[in-house]
């Protein structure tokens, strides 16, 4: 059956978005790394009121790493790792740097024909949440690598596997804790308060071919209160993100412990975010 694990770092839905496998965890002793590459370029901004506007030409590209190790039967460590970002806009520069990190862990409160995880993930704020850059009149345009702010998401799935029909089906929701401890350049806009975010997600993957894998996603994110203008809001990070958003991802098992894959996403409704399609690329290794 096609289970798989695969990570997007989506720079315009803002955020880095590792899916372990719904509610499956890795047996003991299991490992899986991924090294992927991503790339945004776009023209288009979606203010806080959710209407669309040309801005002068942005482009983002990142390289991340993900990884899982099984401590036990039930308990799986996740680390989301983008190890570097450069983002860059049309006659004012770029700015790069190494982004946020995701750490956690997901707990396998029930195995079998419909497994069920639970877990936290932190992440920590290693991201410069002011990287300005100037156009050739002086105005400064702020290209972030993180939002400067220590949170913490709580997060559940429940998946089932239809085998031998060729086919899964995922549900998975998280709560965001934000602003548990901010930057000090964060912290100047309303002392460093963000509102709380949530996500709701619905995957379904099928496998049509042995080696082949085809996954669909939607996922609806954003605050769980009306967000507050005046805080922290740049380049897409911070207060105010909100979109509904479909993800489509290939996976080839080049053999049973190599794969390759290919997504492609973008947003059918945005708020305070860049639209756009998010392309990556990966390629990913597991020890059993």
């Amino acid at each position: 059956m096609c289970k798989v694990v695969y990570v997007f770092f989506l720079f315009v839905l803002n955020v880095s978005q590792a899916s372990a496998g719904g509610g499956w965890t890795r047996d003991s002793g299991s490992v899986y790394l991924k090294l992927g590459a991503t790339s945004l370029t776009t023209t288009s901004y979606h203010g806080f009121d959710g209407r669309s506007m040309s801005v002068n030409g942005i482009s983002t590209q990142t390289i991340h790493s993900y990884a899982e190790f099984g401590v036990d039967s039930r308990t799986m460590i996740v680390l989301d790792a983008p190890l570097f970002k450069t983002s860059s806009m049309e006659n004012a520069g770029s700015a790069s740097g190494i982004t946020d990190m995701g750490i956690g862990f997901m707990y396998g409160v029930q195995k079998g024909n419909w497994p069920i995880a639970l877990g936290i993930l932190l992440e920590l704020p290693l991201g410069s949440p002011d990287n300005f850059v100037a156009n050739s009149s002086g105005e400064l345009f702020n290209l972030p690598t993180g939002d400067g702010e220590l949170n913490a998401w709580l997060r559940g799935a429940v998946s089932h596997s239809f085998w031998p029909a060729p086919y899964y089906a995922t549900f998975e929701a998280g709560y965001n804790f934000r602003s548990i401890a901010v930057r000090e350049f964060t912290q100047r806009y309303d002392g460093g308060k963000l509102t709380n975010n949530y996500y709701v997600q619905a995957e379904f993957g099928y496998q049509p071919l042995e080696q082949l894998c085809l996954i669909a996603r939607l996922k609806s994110f954003g605050p769980t209160l009306t967000p507050t203008l005046g805080r922290y809001s740049f380049f897409g990070l911070g207060e105010g993100v909100q979109y509904v958003a479909y993800y489509i991802t290939a996976v080839y098992n080049v053999t049973e412990a190599l794969s390759i894959n290919a997504d492609f996403s973008s947003a059918f409704s945005a708020r305070a975010i860049f639209g756009g399609a998010n392309l990556m690329a990966g390629i990913s290794y597991t020890w059993r």
